[in-house]
Parts: C-alpha cells; sequence; structure tokens
C-alpha cells in the first residue's frame, strides 16, 4: 500500500451524517485530522446546530451546512452530467448508510482520495465508536492517533447560560443538577415514574435545583415525568439552540440521562455524567469520557440493539434496573463533586 503523504493534503472535505451522539463522538478523529494533516483546511459538512459548538476549536476549520449545493450535487446519479470538479484533495465520509453514489461522485470530481466510514461497528464488534471510527481511517493512512477534544462554551454563550438560569429563578448557593428525560428513541428511555423519583430524591437528598432538557423529539418524554414530579417543577430549558445549550449546562453540577446526544454533549463538556443503557451498546455508545458513569440491569437479551428492542415488549432491560440503583450512582457521581447530601 503506498502511505499517503500528509504534506500533499492541502484541502479536506469532510462530509457528516450522524446524530449529535455520532457527531461528538467522532471529534476524536476531527482533532487527529487536524493535527496529523496540518498543512490542510478542513471544511466540515453538516448540522449547522452540530457545527456552532465547535467554533473557535480548530483554526483550519470551515463550517458548512449538509444542504450546501456543494454536497446536495453528490447525490444526483446521472451518468451523462458528471459533477463539477471539486477544490479537495481528500474527502472522508461519516455515514450510517454508505451510499456508492456520493463516493463515486465524489471520485469523479477528481477528489483522488475518498474515505468512507460507517457509524456501525460490523456486527459481533464492540468496539467503542470514537476507536471504530480511527480504526476505519487508519486502514487509509496509519499514522493517524487520536485527539481527545475538549468541547468549551465561548464566553458569550457562557455568560448568556448564567444570565438564562438567573433569569430563570436559579438560587446560585445551591448546585443545578440537569435531567434530560428523552433520547433518540422512546426504546431507551427508563420509566417515566423512576425519573420523576429520582428527581423528587436528588432534591432532598442534595438540595440540588433539577434542570430539565428538552429537545424537539422530547416532549412526550418531558411530560410523562412532569406529570409524576412531587416536588416543585424543575426549571425547564425547551427546545434551545445547542450553543445556548452548552453554555448552560457547564454551569451545572452534572447530568442524568439516557443514551443520547445530550448526554454525549454533557460530557464532552467536561460533566460529570450519569447515563441509563437499555438495549444500546455501552461499550459502543457510551459518552467518551472517564467522568460518565453508566448504569444498566443485567439482562441475558442486552444490549440487543434498537432492532430488536422494537420487537421485545417486556424491555427488561430497562424496567429491571431500579430506582436504587441508580441512585447509587447519582450518589458517587455528587460526592465526587464534593456536595454531601442535605
Amino acid at each position: 500500500m503506498n502511505v499517503l503523504d500528509p504534506k500533499t493534503i492541502r484541502r479536506i472535505f469532510l462530509i457528516h451524517y450522524g446524530a449529535l451522539g455520532d457527531f461528538i463522538l467522532s471529534l476524536p478523529l476531527l482533532g487527529a485530522l487536524h493535527a496529523t494533516f496540518d498543512l490542510a483546511d478542513i471544511t466540515v459538512f453538516g448540522c449547522l446546530d452540530y457545527l456552532d459548538l465547535i467554533k473557535g476549536i480548530f483554526p483550519r476549520l470551515i463550517l458548512q451546512s449538509s444542504a450546501h449545493p456543494t454536497i446536495r450535487a453528490l447525490y444526483v446519479n446521472d451518468p451523462d452530467r458528471p459533477p463539477a470538479p471539486l477544490p479537495a484533495d481528500l474527502a472522508i465520509l461519516l455515514t450510517r448508510h454508505l451510499d456508492p453514489v456520493v463516493a463515486g461522485n465524489l471520485r469523479a470530481a477528481g477528489v483522488s482520495q475518498v474515505w468512507p466510514l460507517d457509524f456501525f461497528p460490523p456486527p459481533g464488534q464492540r468496539h467503542h465508536l470514537s476507536e471504530h471510527l480511527l480504526g476505519q481511517a487508519q486502514a487509509f493512512y496509519p499514522f493517524l492517533r487520536p485527539l481527545p477534544v475538549r468541547l468549551q462554551p465561548t464566553p458569550a454563550n457562557r455568560a448568556g447560560g448564567k444570565e438564562w438560569l438567573t433569569q430563570h429563578g436559579v438560587d446560585w448557593a445551591r448546585p443545578v443538577l440537569a435531567f434530560h428525560p428523552g433520547s433518540g428513541s422512546r426504546l431507551k428511555l427508563w420509566p417515566a415514574a423512576n425519573l420523576a423519583a429520582l428527581i423528587d430524591w436528588a432534591g432532598l437528598s442534595f438540595n440540588i435545583q433539577p434542570l430539565l432538557i428538552v429537545g424537539p423529539a422530547d416532549d412526550d418524554a418531558a411530560a410523562a415525568v412532569l406529570n409524576l414530579i412531587k416536588s416543585p417543577t424543575p426549571i425547564i430549558a425547551r427546545h434551545l439552540p445547542l450553543s445556548e445549550l452548552s453554555g448552560i449546562l457547564s454551569l451545572c453540577a452534572g447530568l442524568v440521562g439516557h443514551d443520547s446526544g445530550i448526554a454525549h454533549l454533557a460530557a464532552a463538556l467536561g460533566l460529570r455524567v450519569v447515563t441509563i443503557f437499555g438495549p444500546t451498546d455501552p461499550l459502543i455508545w457510551a459518552p467518551g469520557s472517564p467522568l460518565a458513569i453508566i448504569v444498566s440491569a443485567p439482562s441475558a437479551c442486552a444490549p440487543c440493539g434498537l432492532s430488536q428492542a422494537r420487537e421485545c415488549p417486556e424491555q427488561i432491560c430497562l424496567t429491571s434496573l431500579t430506582l436504587d440503583q441508580v441512585k447509587q450512582a447519582v450518589t458517587r457521581m455528587m460526592m465526587l463533586n464534593s456536595i454531601r447530601p442535605a
């Protein structure tokens, strides 16, 4: 195999089709690319809400929407109209469903190196997603090494987060603990009654102020929890842009939630995170942080993956996870933060 010379790479296109958690877990690969190809500008095409999180972290990064005409044109499969030339030496596709049309059009557009990387590890392989992505990239260039990336809200976002929390009644003498009741799928949700009881218990045990994070897909899950909470209604951060939410989260004592993009975001911001896992595999999808605490119930059938979970009427992996088990994880998190029981 001819080993690529990094000095010949001056322009990289990275096309990211993943969800928020996929995006966060791909950041070590992005850091490795930025450090290795140190003469190259890197244009990242993806969801602008996600891309806002990495503004200012990498000096040679250009951020573009995945709806950019350059990307939309790559989906056109017309042999009579070849794609226009693209000014890139290397294109990397990060996707859950590899599309041969896009890869073929990139090559036809004159991109000499095209690396298609799949977010899903092959069946039977239980490598963490960050390692899985890096391993695929190393098949093209063996000398890539992961570079951990810590997200930092901008000073303006952090100041805005403090102002938002103050306006919503936060008492700064008490810690704020964030809870995320949703996830990318209802199949990953712990019973709402358990999460509501946990929020009530945490308020009494640690004198915390609960903050409920509600994304656009979380309204039903949040309503189910709110209807069962007995303590005063939590502060609710509903449908906020991720850059604004990062400023708010950076001021919290930690986050409790499910396997979701918000858990990955909180962990990447340096928070301690308690993450509840059911049918999905924590060996693959756990937040990539030593501060993450994983909670799951012993189950002979878990992790089974979401496709099999759709056929499971009992959701044993989640319903058998007890309130006491999650309380112990939250207690550990708060004690590590030196927040003693009230």
